[in-house]
Order: structure tokens, then sequence, then C-alpha cells
């Protein structure tokens, strides 16, 4: 079975694909905890936000989107090649719904980032008890 055009671009989608969700996972971690050197304090790169509003998201989620982004981009490149050269992959005729249920648990896990942000940022949202 030869690779036309077709699948050539979509395995070099799906190569992007993967390193994109491994410079997500192992490119976008934050640093170690330092010390500042004035005041003693611990700062975590985690309690400083950086970046636009849209993109800071929590450790969970960027792991949850990294994760997703390497399924899919193995997908895109398994599925070019016949069914019985790969032992590990979801089925085809199922494609749409593997991309709603990852988009779907990406924008809750994305919701519930903004949702904390709103509720106070402690975890807990507005059901917190005193």
């Amino acid at each position: 079975m030869p690779l036309g055009p077709v699948e050539i671009l979509a395995i070099c989608a799906g190569a992007l694909v993967l390193l994109a969700g491994g410079w997500m996972l192992f490119g976008l971690r934050p640093k170690k905890p330092r010390t500042d050197a004035d005041s003693g304090l611990s700062l975590n790169a985690q309690q400083v936000p950086s970046g636009p509003r849209a993109f800071r998201m929590s450790e969970s989620t960027r792991i949850a989107f990294s994760l997703l982004l390497i399924i899919a981009g193995y997908h895109l490149i398994v599925w070019q090649f016949h069914q019985n050269w790969v032992g590990v992959q979801l089925r085809r005729e199922w494609w749409w719904m593997w991309v709603l249920i990852g988009l779907g648990l990406a924008l809750l896990s994305h919701a519930m980032d903004r949702m904390e942000e709103r509720g106070g940022g402690d975890g807990r949202g507005s059901a917190g008890g005193a």
C-alpha cells in the first residue's frame, strides 16, 4: 500500500501535533521552586501568572492538553497505515467521536480552571466552608 501525498501530509501533521504535545508536556513544566535571596521566600513558577489570561492553565490541565495532543498526533500517523500494521489504535470509523471526546475533555478542564480562578483560587470554589 503506497502512501500518497495526502497520507504523507497527514503523517507530517501528526508528527507536528505529537511534538507539540511532547513540548507542552516536558517543555512547559514549571521550574523547580527557587528561593528569593532578599526575602527568603520560596517562589514557585505556578504562583506567578504569566502570558495572556486565556492561555494560563493549571498543571493538571496542561498535562491533559499535552496527552490529548500526543494521542491525536499518534493516531494521525498510525491511521495512514494498514490496520494490521499497528497493534494499538482507536477505531478509524469513529474518528469524529474521539475528536469530540478529546475536545470536550480539554474544554471542560479549561473551564474548571476558569471557575477556580473566579472562586478565589483555593481549589474549593464557592462551596468551601470557613
